[in-house]
């Protein structure tokens, strides 16, 4: 009975890990970002920021960047044409909330109180990526999403560089490292080439994505001239893509794609085994292990590491960050370990770009007067981007103690002096479509901040409130402004 009991526990530890596991592994490898001072999610879909963000956008299909979506999302989600296809293939999301955007063109959307104008711009990176160009009345913002630099993207860019300069970059920064310097695709592909030549005589297997090997695929098809067999829901998915005249599917071949988690050196030695099967060799193509082709030898075959991206070299990021010169860098990749050779902590900093950066005194923000800043004290910060939303829940006693700071500062304001209309405006919400006035109607709602940096001007900043952790601060806000009426 005590056996059996321990037994049992020790299984629910097993299963507690697991699940805590799954949990911290998910928030790792989720690729998204709510813009800076705007209602605005790229590429994050999670039910905590919903309350407060007006508009979600998708660059592309990979996992990392669509974490949060399922057949019951219920929000308007902007994507290219390819990518919406996918979307309702993958999650079977109602075509209701899915609006496919031009790519190359720019884009009015407006939703309730607020508007944006979006400009949709190729990101070579897989079959329907893009960046996104976010142009408000104030702000430029330019979200690359996961992208690769080529000869091609500067004139697809050339046209929307025109305009104003570039506030804020929001980077792919995957190999954003000096010894990260894979070659072009193009070479990775002859890499490939080649070692199919030398194996003449093999079955090849070459690990692909759920999307974004496909490119891949028809070249070194061409350059073989051989058809690549897939699985039959694989074909589906290039039927979205129209993209089938190089693919059989469930046919024996010699070459093979297959799902790239499934390729290792045990299923190599699997396949080899029996003595009379055919040869196979396995073809993993990715940066992660390296610029340079690696080979992983076993009693039974081998597995050639073949140094191929869909991401940008060192070089090609700092050619493109040149190219765009923007005021401010975010890293869209956050600081964290990863597997062996991806700690991403100096690849997510990036003041080792300042060189490139536009420091023209037009673009960059004018630093507050004494008299500005004791006016937005109450809302400084609350959009911050020096912190990530992963820093903000990991760092929740020092934001704590930051929101008591605030508190103290506004017991201090002098209400008889305090000039309506400098500091903080409550607008009508959306939502209700009446004045937030006091706490229940503010914790239910969506609020707009507006900012007046001039006593007597009407030159106003529009902010929003971005956390659910942030609500005693503005709560204490709405206290004192009711107090003066």
């Amino acid at each position: 009975m005590m056996v059996t009991l321990r037994l049992f526990v020790l299984s629910l530890q097993v299963i507690l890990v697991r699940i805590i596991y799954i949990f911290i592994q998910s928030s790792n490898d989720m690729n998204g970002r709510i813009l800076e001072d705007l209602p605005i999610a790229v590429d994050r879909f999670l039910q905590k920021d919903l309350h407060w963000v007006k508009l979600h956008f998708l660059t592309h299909m990979h996992s990392d960047h669509t974490c949060g979506l399922s057949s019951s999302w219920k929000r308007p989600i902007y994507c290219t044409h390819i990518t919406s296809k996918l979307l309702k293939h993958k999650f079977n999301i109602s075509p209701t909330f899915i609006k496919a955007l031009e790519e190359n063109e720019t884009h009015f959307i407006e939703n309730g109180h607020f508007s944006v104008t979006v400009s949709v711009i190729p990101a070579n990176h897989c079959m329907g990526s893009c960046m996104f160009l976010f142009q408000t009345d104030n702000k430029q913002i330019l979200y690359t999403g996961d992208f690769r630099f080529d000869e091609e993207l500067p004139q697809s860019l050339e046209k929307f560089l025109k305009g104003p300069p570039i506030d804020t970059l929001y980077l792919d920064n995957t190999y954003c490292e000096p010894v990260c310097s894979h070659p072009s695709r193009e070479e990775a592909i002859e890499m490939m080439a080649n070692i199919c030549k030398e194996h003449s005589e093999s079955r090849i297997m070459i690990g692909v994505s759920w999307v974004g090997h496909e490119e891949m695929l028809i070249k070194l098809s061409e350059k073989l001239n051989d058809f690549i067999s897939v699985d039959e829901s694989v074909i589906k998915r290039l039927e979205i893509m129209e993209l089938t005249d190089h693919f059989q599917s469930n046919i024996s071949a010699r070459l093979n794609a297959l799902p790239n988690h499934l390729l290792t050196c045990e299923y190599v030695k699997a396949w080899n085994k029996d003595l009379y099967a055919i040869p196979t060799i396995g073809i993993k193509p990715t940066a992660m292990y390296g610029s340079e082709m690696r080979i992983a030898h076993n009693s039974n075959g081998s597995l050639y590491m073949v140094p191929y991206s869909n991401h940008c070299n060192y070089q090609e990021i700092c050619d493109f960050v040149k190219l765009v010169c923007p005021a401010n860098i975010r890293p869209i990749v956050s600081g964290r370990h990863g597997r062996a050779g991806m700690e991403s902590f100096f690849r997510a900093d990036m003041r080792q770009f300042d060189r490139y950066l536009n420091r023209d005194s037009s673009v960059l923000s004018k630093p507050k007067s004494p008299a500005d800043a004791a006016a937005v004290f109450e809302v400084d910060n609350i959009c911050s981007a020096d912190i990530s939303d992963d820093d903000y829940y990991l760092n929740n006693d020092k934001r704590s103690k930051m929101a008591q700071n605030r508190r103290k500062q506004l017991k201090k304001i002098n209400r008889n002096k305090m000039n309506l209309k400098r500091g903080v405006v409550f607008h009508e919400s959306p939502e209700d479509g009446g004045l937030l006035k006091n706490q229940k109607n503010f914790n239910d709602n969506i609020g707009k901040v507006t900012v007046c940096r001039d006593k007597n001007s009407d030159n106003c900043e529009l902010r929003f409130i971005s956390t659910e952790r942030q609500r005693e601060v503005e709560n204490e806000i709405l206290h004192n402004i009711d107090k003066l009426f």
